[in-house]
């Protein structure tokens, strides 16, 4: 019901999926007693949220449910890198499910000039030999 209500497209469905069997092994609870739990009720119901945005609501709520340790290093990166007070037009993402050491620098630019001021501006930022530091006092 909860698919039909949302409306997943079918790789929203097989997650829905994986994690709602997954978090009924790890929590060794039947899936109707999950999906019965108010939070995840309250999704479906919530008035202020179009279906798309429950959906994800959804999803991201089971995720961290069933990858809370990731969630968290996610949520802690991302924190970080907010605070780095970079220009827009920089991105840094982390490595998938920080399995390797190999962090992503995109820079968008029009013109070389463009280019220039943008790699001057992140040579001149304060916290980047933080990125990648394996040390949690910072998440």
């Amino acid at each position: 019901q909860v698919i039909n209500d949302l409306r997943f497209n079918f790789n929203q469905q097989m997650t829905f999926i994986e994690y709602i069997v997954d978090i009924s092994i790890k929590e060794e609870r039947p899936v109707p007693k999950l999906l019965d739990e108010d939070q995840l009720k309250g999704i479906s119901h919530d008035g202020k949220l179009n279906t798309p945005q429950k959906a994800k609501k959804m999803l991201d709520l089971l995720r961290t449910r069933r990858f809370p340790l990731l969630t968290a290093e996610e949520k802690g990166f991302h924190k970080k890198i907010a605070g780095l007070d970079l220009p827009k037009n920089i991105r840094i993402e982390h490595p998938p499910f920080f399995e390797t050491v190999d962090y992503r620098l995109e820079i968008n630019f029009r013109t070389g000039k463009e280019l220039k001021e943008t790699v001057d501006v992140l040579t001149r930022t304060e916290g980047l030999d933080k990125i990648g530091d394996s040390s949690k006092e910072d998440l």
